[in-house]
């Protein structure tokens, strides 16, 4: 992984793939978590992108906020202010 900024990708489904995929591959990014309510969406896009041990898997997305210094948010879009608020009250950068 790169020293890039450090990402947390919340939603695992088919848009939370994609930009999985993408910070997974950037130079500048260096993809930290993803967290999603569904167990086996997370073990999918883990399976899917060859993602390591030190990429976190975990459907608790307010303990990543800490760690992180930028989000994607990739749900439904009523969750989005919710997960908007609690990430801009931590600093991090926010994309949705």
């Amino acid at each position: 992984m790169t020293n890039g900024t450090r990402i947390a990708v919340l939603g695992a489904g088919r848009w939370g793939n994609h930009l999985v995929r993408n910070f997974h591959q950037h130079p500048q990014a260096r993809l930290l978590a993803v967290a999603d309510p569904n167990w086996e969406c997370l073990v999918a896009v883990k399976q899917r992108y060859n993602l390591d041990a030190r990429v976190t898997l975990t459907s608790d997305w307010q303990s990543l906020l800490p760690q992180v210094e930028a989000v994607t948010i990739a749900t439904p879009v009523s969750s989005h202010y919710r997960l908007i608020k609690a990430a801009l009250e931590h600093k991090c950068h926010v994309l949705a």
